[in-house]
């Protein structure tokens, strides 16, 4: 199957965190349900996306957001005529269990082999999914014909299965336990091995008589059997399976039963309503094999996984502004002792003293002009003071006579208030002009940062920049670069792009650096370049300010699952290094706090209180 680049990116779908492992999962869990479909086509057997699956096709057009596996369904005889040439028929490395456990009576599960695998053609056919996976088949049973016969089976279903609940090695040769094997014998006119293990015989007789009726007998209904022996109503009718209708999921498309509002309707209720819980499995269903790769091979095997220390905390800047200040400051002090002296070298006629220290002035404000232009700020005003001042002393450097030549008042002077006017302008340029830089990793989220932008467009003194990052795709196999991320969508026209090869934080040193970038190289699916990760950027601004891009629903901050995924972006290198981290919402910022503390033993939670805000605003700006 092929899949987009953009089908791998994390991402928020109704308020939840899908991270980019999990998209791996749902490919290589498709591609198992495609290979499953082509042996189907080719047998005539029909299929159906069942429970979760189902649920997916219909309300989201794929995956459920906070689910995990794929399930789908089979008649009875066709679960069975799958099961016996399954193994034969799909590709190699397929794994189905020959021994049924007893969590797996109830399903068939193919899974796509039976270890963890880097190895290269299986990364590439599972899209660099490394863990077992799979999709799970049930079989729909048909109901019999005439009631009595159906609660009859129904009684004799809950009979066993109530035995087989209680039943196990330690107890089964109890006086008590052979007397309810005894009765089982009797009603259903079966022997029981009592040598081997009583449970798993009860649960194959259970089996048995949830396929005693086939379609051949006038069966019009079918059900769920487990859930409809239990007392649920999960029975639907034969014709609903016998005529599937097609319906879009993901990048693929899935049979569902021509009833599937009926069957969603009796399975969930209001199921166009959402609702978290319900899962089989813990959540991820990979979770426990990434915990045995990390046991065993270090979580550098996983370039997901970002670990952070205390240091990590720590503010390391460059100063920028400081060091174009201090050579200013020292042009004009200087400068005005020169002016100071001057008169009394023209006055004893030592012209030459006099037209070095000239030089000396020029030379030094030609420097700073120099530094302050090749910063790139908007020092336009100053810059035309200091050439003002350049061309007065280049004046009266010329009015003055050569040696020995006695000098006269020429009437040329450097105007009184020239360095004066110089000193305020530099100041205000350098020390109180603000300049804030927006470094957007996808045109897409410039909505984030669109609050904040207008903040700074609205303030006289703020300069203020735009810039794309550049942003790559990985190889799904190699975790190497694969291909330059390029969106469609552009930035709205009132934004004034500045291209980033002509910004250099490094050298314009801004005031404030907003990201919304947080993984750095700590992603499976995208990077920026280098020079953007946010351990580099702090060091050249005074704050680095992270936005999320993404919009998470706070009610669910406290979701198991929604806690499982807050590692992928919560514990994250544009969280770590940035001084404000700015969320949505009081209830977001709680959880954000609370899973970084519980993360972090080194770090107090003090430091998470006055990083993470909901409520920022520029600290220098000034409306007009």
């Amino acid at each position: 199957m092929q899949f987009p680049d953009s089908f791998f990116e994390d991402e928020v779908r109704d308020g939840f965190y899908v991270p980019a492992l999990m998209k791996r999962s749902w490919a290589a869990q498709m591609e198992v349900l495609s290979d499953i479909a082509k042996v189907c086509e080719k047998h005539h057997i029909l299929w159906f996306a069942d429970f979760g699956t189902l649920l997916g096709a219909v309300r989201h057009g794929g995956f459920i957001p906070w689910d995990d596996d794929l399930d789908i369904c089979m008649l009875r005889d066709d679960w069975l005529r799958f099961r016996e040439i399954a193994r034969r028929e799909l590709p190699p490395g397929y794994y189905i269990p020959q021994e049924l456990h007893e969590d797996y009576r109830l399903q068939l599960p193919v899974q796509n082999n039976r270890n963890i695998s880097w190895e290269k053609t299986r990364l590439e056919k599972f899209h660099g999914f490394p863990f077992t996976t799979g999709v799970d088949i049930f079989a729909l049973d048909y109901v019999a014909p005439d009631p009595e016969d159906e609660k009859l089976r129904k009684d004799l279903t809950c009979i066993v299965n109530f035995a087989a609940a209680r039943i196990d090695e330690d107890n089964q040769n109890t006086e008590q336990v052979q007397g309810i094997i005894s009765q089982i014998e009797d009603i259903l006119a079966v022997d029981i091995d009592r040598s081997r293990p009583v449970r798993p015989q009860l649960l194959d007789l259970r089996d048995s008589l949830f396929a005693l009726y086939t379609g051949a007998e006038g069966c019009t209904q079918v059900a769920s059997m487990h859930h409809w022996a239990n007392g649920e109503p999960w029975i639907y009718p034969l014709d609903a399976f016998r005529n599937p209708v097609k319906l879009p999921f993901e990048t693929m498309e899935v049979y569902a039963p021509s009833c599937y509002d009926m069957l969603l309707t009796i399975q969930f209720g209001d199921y166009m309503k959402f609702c978290r819980t319900g899962s089989a499995h813990n959540y991820p269903i990979y979770e426990t094999q990434k915990k045995k790769v990390i046991r065993l091979l270090g979580e550098e095997s996983l370039p997901c996984i970002y670990r952070f220390s205390v240091d990590d905390l720590k503010k390391r800047r460059i100063k920028g502004k400081s060091r174009i200040w201090k050579p200013i400051e020292e042009f004009l002090q200087a400068a005005e002792k020169i002016h100071h002296s001057l008169p009394d070298f023209i006055k004893a006629n030592d012209t030459d003293t006099a037209k070095k220290l000239l030089e000396s002035c020029q030379q030094g404000a030609v420097l700073v002009g120099t530094s302050l232009e090749e910063t790139g700020w908007n020092a336009s005003a100053t810059v035309g003071l200091l050439e003002e001042y350049c061309a007065a002393v280049g004046r009266l450097y010329e009015s003055l006579p050569g040696p020995a030549v006695p000098c006269a008042d020429t009437g040329c002077r450097i105007p009184d208030d020239l360095l004066t006017r110089i000193g305020e302008s530099s100041r205000h340029d350098v020390q109180e002009r603000r300049e804030v830089l927006f470094l957007v990793w996808k045109t897409s989220f410039w909505s984030s940062f669109e609050p904040y932008w207008r903040q700074a467009m609205d303030d006289p003194n703020c300069d203020v920049y735009v810039s794309l990052v550049p942003c790559f795709y990985k190889n799904r196999e190699t975790n190497g670069l694969s291909s330059v991320c390029l969106e469609s969508q552009t930035l709205p026209d009132y934004v004034r792009v500045t291209d980033y090869r002509s910004y250099e934080p490094a050298i314009r040193q801004p005031d404030i650096i907003f990201i919304q970038n947080p993984y750095d190289e700590y992603n499976l699916t995208l990077t920026v370049h280098p020079a953007f990760y946010s351990r580099i950027l702090k060091q050249y601004t005074d704050q680095l300010v992270y936005i999320p891009p993404f919009a998470l629903d706070g009610e669910y901050m406290e979701d198991p699952k929604t806690i499982a995924n807050m590692k992928y972006y919560v514990t994250m290198p544009g969280v770590i290094h940035a001084d404000t981290v700015v969320v949505p919402s009081d209830t977001v910022r709680r959880a954000y706090i609370d899973f970084l503390t519980e993360t972090s033993a080194e770090s107090p939670a003090q430091i998470w209180e006055e990083k993470i805000t909901c409520n920022f605003q520029i600290p220098f700006l000034k409306t007009r």
